[in-house]
């Protein structure tokens, strides 16, 4: 009895025991199903690292070759900007970037004369009518995938002369104007504005193209004689964009300054004293100092007045005999009577600029104001074969008197304006006659052959 007791009890404890033993079948499941996700996670743990990994190294290397791009860009664009400044000392048909700098750049210049081919890999003169100018720009950086293909960009320009004529704004004809080609070369003009007339209906006789970015009507009541008119054009074409000559632009004059205005005066006359504003000079002749620039914006901010007579007096002409070219940075000029700019005796082939400037402000971004301040009247200016005038206003240019001058002054229609260079100015208004041949001014006119200065007219990436 007590055998079966003990044996029953023995066997419930196994029972229990039995009850309580783990399933190992579903342990080893649960096990597998925690190891195949680890397994995954890590999987696609390791995927993020290799894809975080390449997007890096691409990341790093786009950045580099993004670099070496915009290097070679830069280049390439300031190699366009260096030959545009060097033609005039260009030796061979190619020019490249000083000694010593880097990024590097390679222009090839190719040129052709009106209606002749292309002439490549060679120095223009000043018969071009186009300038082709191909630059290579190689980065200094070349980035971490290192291939030389990503240092280099090319762009290609086409730059011509500036035109005759620029008008930032407006072109007003109250007389007549004849523009008039030289040799091969046509004339242009180029409005980025409106051309109007007065009712005496004006006639405009142009050899070259008359470019035209607002209104004009050839029949009413303006007259035109010659070239064709093409328009309304884009303002934002380079064909009609305003120069900026600025004081420093070396295209247009050597740096060489006299060092205040006044001592230049003296060379015109003997009334140097009231600088400014001078009067009397007389039917003489006067020499003007070697090649320089006389800026008189600080001496004279109110500007400066040339007479050939004294006021009441009928105005005898003037004769400046040049040596050497001669420039005046003004704030506002006033010509009245009649000069004459002959080149001196003994100068050779050498043609001589006398170029009157009131320059572009620093902090100017378009055309402020037209309203004249170089004005040309009482006989105006007169130019011999081997000389040339520019006349550029960041506001207005006026030969003639208006209107209003001659109503409150009596002053009569003058003689007509017979010079050869370029007239530019944000207003171009023209009161009296005008003959303009065209003759385009630059620091490197004294050469018969020089190459006058150029303007971008359009621009391409032409990178492989």
């Amino acid at each position: 009895m007590l055998l079966r007791t003990c044996t029953t009890r023995t066997t419930g404890r196994a029972r229990d025991a039995l009850r309580r033993r783990p399933d190992r079948g579903a342990d080893d499941g649960e096990r597998g199903a925690a190891l195949a996700s680890v397994l995954a996670i890590v999987a696609v743990l390791a995927v993020v690292s290799v894809t975080l990994l390449a997007t890096a190294t691409f990341s790093t290397g786009f950045a580099g070759a993004n670099r070496a791009g915009v290097q070679a860009r830069a280049a390439a664009e300031g190699g366009v900007d260096h030959a545009l400044l060097n033609l005039a000392t260009c030796v061979s048909g190619v020019i490249t970037s000083p000694a010593g700098t880097a990024p590097v750049f390679r222009v090839e210049v190719d040129w052709h004369a009106t209606n002749g081919p292309w002439r490549e890999d060679e120095c223009p003169t000043s018969a071009a009518a186009e300038v082709r100018l191909t630059s290579t720009g190689t980065a200094a950086d070349p980035g971490v995938d290192g291939e030389a293909a990503s240092r280099t960009r090319t762009v290609e320009a086409v730059a011509k002369p500036l035109p005759a004529i620029t008008a930032g704004t407006s072109l007003r004809l109250v007389a007549p104007l004849s523009v008039l080609g030289q040799g091969t070369t046509n004339a242009d003009v180029s409005v980025q504005g409106d051309v109007t007339c007065a009712e005496t209906r004006p006639a405009l006789t142009h050899t070259g193209t008359l470019y035209v970015s607002g209104t004009y009507t050839p029949s009413s009541p303006c007259s035109t004689q010659g070239a064709p008119v093409v328009g309304p054009f884009d303002p934002s074409s380079p064909a009609l964009a305003f120069p900026r000559i600025t004081r420093s632009d070396s295209r247009w004059w050597k740096r060489y300054f006299v060092p205040n205005f006044q001592d230049f005066v003296k060379y015109w006359t003997d009334d140097y004293y009231n600088f400014c504003n001078f009067s009397g000079w007389g039917a003489r002749s006067s020499d003007s100092p070697l090649g320089v620039v006389a800026d008189s914006t600080s001496d004279c901010p109110g500007g400066v007045t040339m007479r050939t007579a004294k006021p009441g007096e009928p105005y005898p002409p003037l004769v400046v005999t040049l040596n050497g070219d001669v420039t005046l940075l003004v704030n506002k000029f006033t010509l009245d009577g009649p000069i004459r700019f002959e080149a001196a005796a003994g100068t050779g082939e050498k043609e001589f600029a006398v170029s009157i400037v009131s320059p572009w402000p620093d902090t100017a971004t378009s055309c402020e104001s037209r309203t004249p301040n170089i004005v040309i009247r009482n006989g105006g200016i007169v130019t011999g074969p081997r000389t040339r005038v520019l006349l550029y206003s960041a506001q207005g240019v006026q030969l003639g008197a208006s209107p209003e001058e001659r109503a409150t002054t009596g002053a009569p229609v003058g003689p007509t304006q017979d010079f050869r260079g370029q007239i530019i100015g944000c207003g171009v208004s023209l009161q009296d006659p005008t003959t303009l041949t065209y003759a385009p001014v630059g620091r490197s006119m004294q050469a018969p052959d020089a190459v006058p200065p150029m303007q971008v007219v359009s621009k391409r990436d032409v990178t492989s």
